[in-house]
């Protein structure tokens, strides 16, 4: 009896903290934070509703289907099965299309150091960490009065 009790806690500790490492990853995963740019008060509140709605989706990032009232407030558009997100972006020297067209981001042609994307939200978190880009503006629908 005296073996398998030191077997079990031996064992026991790994056993919890891989549980625990794994629910803090998963976590993790869907952690929507600014960037390395400043966004728009449009876009902040985009990616506050972008984490809400994952939290109470239970969804990663990376497969998330957005509800029909989310992808109207913000327009979201299905490009090729993947949900996009729109906006402008403004561009310093350092910038490269090359580091978009990498995580599938669609870029317009460009007026001065401004260009359009359609993002797809699987690869927004990675959007946000690229280099080279000095603001990004969400794009709103336009209203009619």
């Amino acid at each position: 009896m005296k073996p398998f009790c030191v077997l079990l806690m031996l064992i026991l500790p790994i056993v919890l903290f891989v549980s625990c490492a794994t629910v803090y990853g998963q976590a993790t995963t869907n952690k929507i934070e600014q960037g390395s740019f400043p966004v728009s008060i449009e876009a902040s509140m985009f990616m506050m509703d972008l984490q809400n709605d994952l939290n109470a989706s239970k969804q990663t990032l990376k497969n998330f289907v957005p509800t029909t009232q989310f992808a109207d407030k913000y327009s979201l558009q299905k490009i090729k099965g993947k949900y996009h997100v729109s906006g402008f972006i403004q561009t310093d020297n350092s910038f490269s299309e090359k580091q978009l067209k990498r995580i599938k981001v669609f870029l317009g042609q460009p007026s001065g150091n401004i260009r359009t994307v359609h993002i797809p939200l699987s690869a927004f978190l990675s959007f946000l960490k690229q280099k080279g880009i000095t603001y990004f503006e969400l794009s709103k629908k336009l209203e009619v009065n």
